[in-house]
């Protein structure tokens, strides 16, 4: 309980302003309690809501300066359900947001499941291209570019089954919640613009240093080399294949290649996933 209380009140904190109020209100009928963390801060837009407990996803809102991994409320969920509670939001733009919480006093707890695996995660430098192949994946186009801002979780169905693929950020500063999200990462995708030889050696130290982590010991790894459909120098495969396809016992890794516009390459990347997952 002091776990799901900290977290809703640090969210509070976090998007209220400086002079703001936060506050808590109890309340019990029967033996339910119903406990609210309120604050009159930014507030949430209507159409946010869905992203509000999903894994790796998080609400930017201006003049705020977040920090974090995008998995606080997602963990609260957890925690509240495992409770066999409910958690609930009413907000409202500029005018603040209240979380309520109901839990039955006589129910005793079991501790939730933090490491249950989700997905396969991608990975890989800006500009990759790792957005517009789980785009694909959903059927979907990117209309304008957006550079992702945190871990973002996508829902694939098919005709086989359904799964999860999280969309991690490949900006600089962003690059260290990559590690937080990889413990429920049941496969790696890294993706390689194949197109842009001078950042081989960069995408390969980043690609080292996540395998270096005991979390992705073992964990099978893809690694795609992109944007196949452009006018690729043969150079460039020979480049990447000298830099990457070198002996990792720790990692099965696979190699293949890829292009949005090229359909059958992404039916192999698909059913590989699938294979993996």
């Amino acid at each position: 309980m002091v776990e799901i209380l900290s977290n809703l009140l640090n969210n509070a904190i976090n998007y209220t302003q400086e002079h703001g109020e936060i506050g808590i209100d109890i309340e019990k009928n029967n033996e339910v309690y119903s406990i609210g963390i309120w604050d009159n801060g930014s507030g949430i837009q209507k159409e946010d809501f869905y992203a509000l407990f999903q894994p790796y996803s998080r609400i930017f809102r201006e003049n705020f300066n977040e920090s974090g991994t995008g998995l606080g409320l997602y963990y609260t969920k957890q925690l509240v359900e495992s409770l066999h509670g409910i958690i609930k939001v009413q907000s409202e733009p500029n005018v603040g947001s209240r979380f309520l919480v109901e839990l039955n006093e006589k129910f005793t707890p079991a501790p939730p499941d933090r490491n249950e695996k989700i997905g396969a995660f991608f990975i890989g430098l800006e500009m990759a291209g790792k957005t517009s192949i789980i785009k694909y994946f959903e059927t979907s186009k990117i209309k304008t570019y957006i550079p992702t801002n945190a871990l973002l979780i996508t829902r694939i169905r098919t005709s086989k089954k359904k799964y999860d693929l999280v969309d991690c950020p490949g900006q600089k500063k962003l690059r260290y919640i990559w590690e937080e999200g990889l413990k429920l990462a049941k496969c790696l995708i890294f993706v390689l613009d194949i197109s842009d030889k001078e950042k081989f050696t960069e995408a390969k130290r980043e690609l080292d240093l996540i395998l270096s982590k005991k979390t992705t010991n073992g964990m099978p790894l893809i690694i795609t080399y992109h944007k196949l459909d452009l006018n690729i120098p043969m150079e460039n495969y020979q480049m990447a294949d000298s830099i990457f396809k070198q002996f990792n016992p720790s990692n099965k890794t696979f190699f293949i290649q890829t292009s949005i516009n090229i359909e059958f390459t992404m039916y192999n990347l698909q059913n590989l996933i699938l294979d993996l997952l």
